[in-house]
């Protein structure tokens, strides 16, 4: 089995939206979860299953899943999830900021 890795900003963005869902309905929120981690065992074993984002950051991939995005690295037996978010997001400014820190 091939190793998934979330980097922390990862981790709070799953839970952010998580939240947002679980408002309106807990059992979607709760699939949301369970969709993302089963789309990483995918890409962790497939990682250039995803679209190349190198334009973002460099090596960065992204795999949609609804109206979200998985972003993430290839690392040695596996992937680094890097963020999950929103398809509506400026992705954009997001990165930028990510250089940032």
């Amino acid at each position: 089995m091939s190793r998934i890795v979330f980097t922390v900003q990862a981790r709070l963005d799953i839970k952010e939206i998580n939240k947002f869902i679980a408002r309106e309905n807990p059992q979607a929120a709760t699939r949301f979860v369970d969709t993302v981690e089963e789309k990483c065992q995918v890409l962790a074993n497939f990682p250039n299953m995803g679209r190349s984002f190198d334009y973002l950051a460099t090596s960065l991939r992204g795999f949609s899943v609804g109206n979200y995005l998985i972003f993430y690295r290839q690392i040695e037996n596996g992937i680094e999830v890097e963020r999950v978010l929103s398809g509506y997001r400026d992705f954009d400014t997001l990165f930028s900021e990510d250089d940032d820190v």
